[in-house]
């Protein structure tokens, strides 16, 4: 089959006006980033992607594919032109072909093997332009959700300004770009920037969730106020006071990062609204849904060497870990378990052994709200504890386990960053500056094979727990 692909953007374009007169809010080939989109169309509940070739359906699907790959968007066609076919003709009756393209429900990835040619569907682009409209009933929850945090986090770090990219960064100890030419390493401040408006967004989502707190306002009212910064910092403030304090001092970093500008304040105020709308599709929605959304929207090419745990095998490793091997409750064992993940990442091995531990409960208990609430407080406030060397990787755990049980207040919350680097020693005790003292290795978690526990990262804004403080963790005691 002949490809031509000197003519495509411009019948990508042409389809692209033709989507517009339609009503729909459209981008024809645009270059994010790394990635050239062919269509980019911009829903209510998220972002479609269109991906096309000229009479080429396995070449459609391969680019199609590699969008979900990429966690580009969480609904992507592949559009296979005619041969032939000129862009000075395109109007709404022009025929085409095809498929939708999803991820798979269990795995989260993008769907194996080329589409049968019954799965193609041969229409205009009317017609297209329609099942694009209605594509959005083809997801569930949690990737709905994915794609419109993926849509309102994009539009926030597009229009962060560069000084205020690499100062969200230097802030949330994001590594800094290695790339040689300027426009990788201000690509790579993008990511950054998005991973920080990421931050900001989960702890609005959670800020929803803790609506019981008396006097707290809801994210759309602070959005609505004349100064948002100012708004969001007074309430996870009042928050902090209770604890919270992996979620909210990360989030209290960054907007301390942010300029006291109208321009900040707008971005805060639209990132705000937009999660409104996430928060109101996931009402009622099982909190591990929020793990799988987090997943959906970080980066696949990691800067920081993480590797992301599968549902399935976090599942299949909660039951190894729990006494018994996870098959019976025992309501009294859970004032001694401790279930500890020294690189827990976004929390999803912690989230698997919560669930597990509610699935054995409702299994062997008749539903109790009250003893829900009591069991979820003592699963993170006791139970659970998570560490890991990137800042916004705990932060992520404890949003999720935050969303355990949306009544439950916690005291307390095991989850903290661990030192990965040099830093200052804190025996040191030389009158000098913080600079120029003495530097040490930290190694991360590998540091709980020593006896004598480790110095904890102190949380960007506060000195609760940090390494001049002198206080140590130890790993908890395992009882099984």
């Amino acid at each position: 089959m002949s490809r031509e692909p000197s003519k495509e953007p411009l019948i990508n374009g042409a389809v692209a006006d033709q989507f517009r007169l339609l009503g729909l809010t459209v981008e024809p080939e645009q270059t994010h980033g790394t990635r050239q989109h062919d269509i980019r169309v911009t829903l209510e509940d998220g972002l479609v992607i269109l991906e096309a070739e000229i009479n080429s359906r396995s070449g459609a699907v391969k680019d199609a594919d590699r969008r979900l790959t990429q966690n580009a968007a969480v609904l992507v066609f592949a559009v296979c032109y005619e041969p032939g076919q000129r862009y000075e003709d395109m109007t709404p009756e022009t025929p085409l072909s095809w498929v939708l393209r999803t991820r798979d429900a269990t795995s989260g990835k993008a769907r194996e093997g080329t589409p049968a040619p019954k799965d193609w569907t041969n229409g205009t682009v009317r017609e297209l332009a329609e099942a694009v409209r209605m594509a959005p009933q083809h997801i569930d929850d949690a990737d709905m959700a994915a794609g419109q945090l993926l849509v309102a986090l994009d539009k926030a770090a597009n229009d962060i300004p560069l000084d205020t990219r690499r100062a969200l960064a230097e802030a949330l100890r994001l590594p800094e770009p290695k790339g040689e030419r300027a426009s990788d390493r201000d690509h790579d401040y993008l990511k950054r920037a998005k991973r920080a408006a990421l931050v900001l967004a989960t702890s609005m989502l959670v800020q929803h969730r803790l609506d019981h707190i008396e006097g707290q306002a809801s994210p759309e009212a602070c959005a609505q106020a004349d100064d948002p910064i100012a708004a969001f910092r007074a309430v996870w403030g009042a928050i902090l006071q209770i604890d919270y304090q992996p979620i909210f001092e990360a989030a209290m970093t960054a907007l301390g990062a942010l300029p006291a500008t109208m321009d900040a304040n707008r971005i805060i105020r639209a990132l705000a609204l937009d999660v409104g709308g996430v928060a109101r599709r996931t009402t009622g929605v099982r909190h591990d849904l929020l793990g799988r959304i987090f997943h959906r929207i970080l980066d696949t090419a990691r800067y920081d060497g993480s590797f992301y745990t599968s549902s399935a095998a976090a599942t299949l490793l909660a039951s190894l870990a729990l006494p018994g091997g996870g098959r019976t409750w025992d309501h009294d064992a859970i004032d001694s378990l401790r279930v500890c993940d020294p690189a827990c990442g976004t929390g999803t091995l912690l989230m698997a052994t919560v669930e597990r531990l509610n699935q054995l409960k409702r299994g062997d208990t008749e539903h109790d709200a009250e003893l829900d609430e009591l069991l979820a407080e003592a699963l993170v406030e006791d139970v659970i504890y998570g560490y890991d060397t990137n800042l916004t990787a705990t932060h992520l755990t404890a949003s999720t386990l935050a969303m355990i049980h949306p009544k439950a207040t916690f005291g307390q919350m095991h989850v903290n960053q661990t030192p990965f680097g040099l830093f200052p020693d804190p025996d040191d005790e030389r009158d000098v500056p913080l600079e120029a003292k003495r530097k040490v290795a930290r190694i991360g978690s590998l540091e709980f094979l020593y006896g004598e526990g480790m110095l904890l990262n102190p949380w960007p804004s506060s000195r609760r727990v940090g390494l001049r403080s002198g206080v140590r963790r130890r790993l908890p005691r395992w009882i099984s």
